[in-house]
């Protein structure tokens, strides 16, 4: 991750630093890719719509910051990146998925506030769409801070077809923040501060990757299929197309070049009040959590901060304010990335409506003893939530192999084919797999949660390293 020094400075919150140098990180992770020359500029037309981070990387508060801002600065006037080999000239048409098409009007108000804000072009079906790729939209309902579905809906690409165009290779890795390291930094703060409550916000950033440019030459790519209905008054042909100008989630390969950073690290003011230690932001996608102990005002001005960096990197309007409300206070309990967490009782659980969730998956009757007829994808579908169980129920981890075995090629008609070279090793591995299901069965009865505390594991972690010395 690159990092830049935050020059002294001081604003409404008198943030500044004192002696030792503060450091944010810059708002993308890029790569060089073309001369700017070569390229039309991705913001023009798009200055006096919305705050933009080409005028955001232009602000005084980035100054200048060696190589890794001129590069930030290049790709949001040119637009960044698509990194694709191979496409045609053919022209791709793709329909909605059927869970989009009974939500039309919904889909048809989503895209036009992008459009109106200069984010996608509406365009024609004509002869000039040669070459262009349509990617299939469905919907996905959002979710509550609670975890229940919401009324309302999220807009998704179906991108498998021009991820094809696209290597995973041509992107560098970005890594993640993970629950165990969320839970470790809950407890220095506990250890730093005895007795002082730790307290938990999470702050999410508005449409966090409809603020990144993509390069003009390749709006093609990237084109959403229409919804099939008619301009009223005009003929067929003139069905309005949405072409999208700026990078949208789920589209080409990853987001890999244009994360925010695995945190932002600022140092508070009056350090013998705030405490010296920097502030430092976990952030996963469009989340960002703030984790702060209760001691002079670190906690008001770490989300102040936050707040601050994201407008300036993004935009005024790219701070969500009406989600805030919901979910931005600082509390002991609070969920993050899908999981209860505690840091009075130092313990994260499973939320409920996903406890409820797993019941339902695990009681399928394809799961049932004796079923041996499996489509793969239930399976796989097993084995993902099973990997997110594990954080809330760490005993699972031996039972996650007699899922593995069943993950092999399935025969011709998608069923599940179980390991094994003789009809005796096979059916061990179904006998194995049902007995698994029944004990996950038997703890979703008996276990009103889910739990475990940030401990779990020290002692096995410990012992590990002492046996490697």
């Amino acid at each position: 991750m690159w990092k830049v020094p935050l020059r002294a400075q001081k604003s409404s919150h008198h943030l500044h630093c004192e002696r030792e140098p503060a450091w944010v990180p810059l708002p993308f992770k890029l790569r060089a890719g073309g001369k700017p020359q070569d390229r039309p500029s991705a913001a023009n037309g798009r200055k006096d719509r919305t705050p933009t981070t080409s005028r955001a990387c232009e602000a005084k508060t980035w100054r200048d910051w060696s190589r890794p801002l001129k590069e930030a600065r290049e790709v949001a006037e040119y637009g960044v990146e698509a990194c694709v080999s191979g496409v045609g000239q053919e022209r791709v048409k793709a329909l909605p998925h059927p869970s989009l098409k009974e939500h039309v009007d919904e889909a048809g108000k989503q895209i036009w506030k992008d459009a109106s804000r200069g984010r996608v072009l509406l365009t024609l079906e004509v002869p000039e769409l040669d070459g262009v790729i349509s990617a299939p939209l469905a919907r996905v309902p959002k979710r509550l801070p609670d975890r229940t579905l919401s009324t309302k809906g999220r807009l998704v690409w179906d991108a498998r077809r021009v991820n094809s165009y696209c290597k995973k290779e041509e992107h560098p890795p970005a890594l993640q923040p993970r629950h165990s390291e969320l839970a470790r930094l809950i407890l220095w703060w506990a250890t730093r501060f005895p007795g002082v409550p730790v307290r938990l916000a999470k702050k999410d950033t508005a449409e966090a990757f409809k603020w990144i440019p993509l390069g003009a030459f390749r709006c093609s790519f990237l084109r959403r299929g229409p919804s099939r209905r008619r301009v009223r008054g005009g003929p067929r042909h003139h069905r309005r197309l949405p072409s999208p100008h700026l990078r949208l989630e789920g589209g080409t390969g990853t987001l890999h070049d244009f994360r925010v950073g695995d945190g932002l690290r600022v140092a508070p003011p009056e350090p013998h009040v705030n405490d010296s230690t920097p502030f430092f932001t976990m952030i996963l996608m469009d989340d960002s959590v703030l984790v702060e102990p209760d001691v002079g005002l670190r906690p008001a001005i770490a989300a102040e901060t936050l707040e601050t960096l994201t407008r300036t990197a993004l935009g005024e309007k790219a701070f969500n304010e009406e989600k805030d409300w919901e979910e931005g206070r600082f509390e002991s309990s609070k969920i993050i990335w899908g999981l209860l967490y505690d840091s009075d009782l130092l313990t994260r659980s499973l939320p409920e409506p996903k406890l409820l969730k797993a019941a339902h998956l695990l009681n399928l009757p394809d799961f049932s003893y004796g079923c041996r007829v499996v489509d793969l994808s239930l399976v796989q579908e097993l084995r993902g939530n099973q990997q997110f169980w594990l954080s809330a129920m760490p005993i699972l981890s031996g039972l996650l192999g007699a899922t593995n075995a069943l993950l092999g090629p399935p025969d011709g008609t998608g069923r599940v084919v179980p390991k094994g070279r003789t009809p005796i090793a096979r059916e061990r591995t179904w006998v194995r797999f049902w007995e698994a299901v029944e004990v996950q069965r038997y703890l979703i009865g008996v276990r009103d949660e889910w739990s475990t505390t940030f401990t779990h594991g020290f002692g096995h972690e410990s012992a590990g390293a002492a046996r490697d010395a």
